[in-house]
């Protein structure tokens, strides 16, 4: 469906972006638009260029439609801002063909986590560096922390939104076992889910998930070591015993973020 003319088309971005790329990425985003039937009420862009570390991709390319049953986002990182985009632009191709797909039940899991005929395809665009190294310096700070509150949901339901997100993990509180959870990528088409051990659910879904024990308990402090130590991209960690798990990350910029879930 044609992007509506009173929809809000957002663009914003920072670095050396020319007029010429901005104006081809909103013309493909109108293409990519054409597969969905569902009516989009607002366009986000978004195309950061940061100062470059060695080895590591510093241009993001970012894009979210907004759609009846929520957003349909895509990001990519790469070395230039023609290469961000262009990927961009087919992983959001892909996002906007499996959301259809899924909630319109042509031969996928619906949305509401009851299966239907066919099995789970989840994103299968290639994976690509997405994640930043620590700041050489070490004064990476706690720079952004996040609290959202939604709806409990299945382990199928918060494999969807991971996948319709392009994220890279989605902390969610487990519908039958009320804890929070952390569902991930496992880079070999599968997902990792980390719930603690003695959490009572069935891993009977379509996703296909490995489970592991979790949160750990770690203060910050600890948790940003271990982050740094191991170039992981996040942490799921609690500050307690008994206390909610939440996620420490590192950010596009090198500095560190919380996700926690709210009450």
């Amino acid at each position: 469906m044609p992007i509506a003319e009173d929809a809000s088309f957002q663009v914003s971005t920072k670095g050396q972006v020319s007029r010429q790329v901005l104006e081809r990425a909103e013309e493909r985003l109108h293409r990519v638009a054409d597969h969905c039937r569902e009516p989009i009420t607002k366009v986000d862009l978004r195309i950061t260029e940061e100062k470059p570390l060695r080895g590591e991709p510093r241009v993001r390319a970012e894009a979210t439609f907004e759609v009846t049953h929520g957003p349909v986002r895509a990001r990519e990182h790469a070395t230039t801002v023609e290469e961000a985009v262009d990927g961009m632009i087919e992983r959001l191709r892909r996002r906007v063909d499996q959301h259809e797909s899924r909630l319109h039940r042509i031969g996928k899991q619906r949305h509401d986590g009851v299966a239907t005929e066919g099995s789970w395809h989840h994103g299968d665009v290639a994976a690509t560096p997405r994640h930043p190294v620590p700041v050489p310096d070490g004064s990476a700070t706690v720079i952004r922390r996040k609290s959202f509150a939604p709806a409990p949901m299945s382990v199928d339901e918060a494999a969807f939104d991971l996948d319709i997100l392009d994220h890279d993990f989605y902390l969610f509180q487990e519908i039958s076992s009320d804890e929070t959870a952390l569902i991930s990528r496992a880079g070999d088409g599968r997902f990792n889910l980390q719930i603690p051990a003695d959490a009572e659910l069935s891993l009977d879904q379509e996703a296909p998930v490995d489970r592991s024990d979790g949160p750990v308990v770690l203060d910050i402090a600890s948790a940003q070591r271990l982050l740094d130590e191991n170039l992981d991209p996040f942490v799921f960690h609690r500050t307690e015993a008994g206390r909610p798990g939440q996620v420490l990350y590192r950010r596009f910029d090198g500095g560190y973020g919380v996700i926690e879930l709210g009450s």
